[in-house]
């Protein structure tokens, strides 16, 4: 199983966009979820059937969360998607 082995430190997160994008993926830390600053999460491209709950506690995720060509058939309540996040899915994914 592929899943990204460290999360950046918060304290070092010199961007508040980050790409994990074209990495085959299969599955994402929970630790994600201390990237608080992240505006824009680009997932897109990887084998990923799930994320994390701890996606939902990105409060400063406001422009993009890319999610396409992954195998998702659900995402996480917790996620509450801003109504000012654009998410991009293929028709195949959620």
């Amino acid at each position: 199983m592929d899943t990204l082995p460290r999360v950046p430190s918060p304290a070092g997160l010199t961007t508040p966009d980050r790409v994990f994008a074209d990495n085959g993926l299969t599955s994402l830390s929970p630790e994600i979820g201390r990237l608080t600053r992240l505006r824009t999460l680009d997932l897109g491209h990887n084998a990923l059937v799930a994320v994390p709950e701890e996606l939902g506690k990105l409060s400063e995720l406001t422009d993009f969360l890319y999610l396409h060509d992954n195998q998702l058939s659900v995402l996480p309540g917790a996620l509450g998607i801003s109504p000012d996040c654009a998410t991009s899915t293929s028709a195949r994914t959620v």
